[in-house]
């Protein structure tokens, strides 16, 4: 599905996949790097506090974001972004005991850019051995209820944050 001869959403490029969107932008999907730690910082500081707080569950500063990006185990988590025209607008994380996180820049929403994130962690969860991957969400984030939605994946929620369970198979 993701990245293989006769996909016609992915195409092979310098640097990493680029998306055949239909909205004709240039999409560029690759992993990223400790090399990318200045993007990705960037690109969590253009998240407004909203987007923040749905993102970390918790107000974040520039300061705050920061150091998240200094502790970033870059050996063991798996980041991919979506480049477009050149300025990363979206991130995906997948963290060493299967937990996904995914931010998409405010004007870049309602093009499936986080699904897009979404399919290429779970390949990326796949590959790594793992049954099922986690994202957890606050209850009113529509969105990424629609998505793990049609994901199949298994809920359950506690004090206003889901955790939705993603099988990845084996």
């Amino acid at each position: 599905m993701f990245g293989f001869p006769g996909n016609s959403l992915f195409r092979r490029s310098r640097g990493g996949l680029s998306v055949a969107h239909p909205s004709g932008l240039a999409i560029l999907l690759s992993p990223l790097g400790a090399q990318d730690a200045d993007a990705l910082a960037a690109h969590l500081r253009r998240l407004s506090p909203q987007d923040r707080q749905t993102r970390f569950f918790n107000p974040m500063s520039d300061a705050a974001i920061d150091r998240y990006v200094e502790r970033i185990d870059w050996a063991g988590a798996i980041l991919f972004g979506l480049r477009i025209e050149g300025t990363l607008r979206g991130v995906g994380e997948l963290v060493a005991d299967g937990e996904i996180a995914v931010t998409v820049e405010e004007g870049w929403r309602h093009l499936a850019l986080g699904r897009v994130l979404v399919a290429a962690l779970l390949v990326a969860a796949k590959a790594r051995g793992l049954r099922s991957a986690k994202l957890f969400y606050l209850n009113e984030n529509v969105p990424m209820r629609a998505l793990v939605g049609d994901l199949g994946a298994r809920l359950s929620a506690d004090h206003g944050v889901t955790e939705a369970r993603v099988p990845v198979g084996r």
